[in-house]
């Protein structure tokens, strides 16, 4: 919140999702710095910051990540919206039956990223592509959100996150369980059918609120800061109630 403060964040997708979540836009100078920087990664491989690893997979992968994090604030860049279209041709193309069919995304997924996806890190139950389906809902066929949903719901593992989506929360779940779980829902809570597919969560999180209406799990619970000092209960309060608050918006 305090725009005179100067801090170095340790990826360019942490700052990105904080830029988000502090309500700023396209607009704004640092967004416009940070997705200017992004969409000169996707249309220049070569100038990834970290290097490429040495698989088939990885170099394939990467105009995804940035694909990804470009879409919490969108771009009219002309290759960001060829990845646009290729990613959600992947979910049109797995669900268009109404179950996951793997052989069609593998077939799809060949001809417009040029790798097989499915069971890998940047497959339908990754993390990345939950964000990027986030936030383009609103071009996603309804009953293909909730077939995606309901799918995600029964998955033992989404790639990049330590939890699985089977997983209740309750009131005695530990922190990091929590804290991990409702960060995934927190992207899924957008869909279409989402407060009828995680019901018992909702109600979970519902029981765990606080007698003044807010919620605090304590310095632990690590959602986006948007408040610098957590020592302060009520920012931290802020902050968590914000972020958890979140997850019951959805109308449908």
């Amino acid at each position: 919140m305090d725009s005179k403060l100067k801090r170095k964040w340790s990826t360019t997708e942490i700052a990105m999702t904080r830029l988000k979540y502090l309500g700023l836009d396209r607009a704004n100078s640092s967004v416009q710095k940070a997705c200017l920087y992004c969409e000169t990664l996707l249309n220049d491989l070569s100038l990834w910051p970290e290097g490429m690893e040495k698989n088939q997979l990885f170099p394939r992968a990467v105009p995804v990540y940035i694909t990804t994090v470009l879409s919490h604030f969108g771009s009219e860049d002309l290759l960001y919206q060829q990845y646009k279209n290729a990613l959600l041709s992947l979910l049109n193309e797995a669900f268009k039956d109404g179950t996951y069919n793997q052989e069609a995304l593998v077939q799809r997924a060949k001809k417009t990223l040029g790798i097989e996806i499915h069971g890998t890190y940047i497959g339908l139950n990754s993390k990345y592509l939950l964000v990027f389906f986030h936030h383009h809902e609103k071009q996603i066929d309804k009953e293909i959100q909730k077939k995606y949903l309901k799918w995600l719901h029964e998955q033992d593992r989404i790639f990049y996150s330590a939890e699985s989506l089977k997983t209740t929360i309750t009131p005695l779940s530990d922190l990091g369980m929590i804290c991990r779980k409702v960060e995934l829902l927190s992207y899924l809570s957008s869909l279409y059918g989402f407060s009828e597919e995680f019901i018992e969560d909702l109600n979970a999180l519902s029981v765990m609120r606080q007698s003044d209406g807010c919620w605090d799990f304590g310095n632990g619970f690590r959602c986006p800061r948007l408040s610098e000092n957590w020592g302060n209960s009520a920012n931290r309060k802020f902050d968590q109630t914000f972020y958890i608050q979140r997850l019951f918006h959805n109308p449908h």
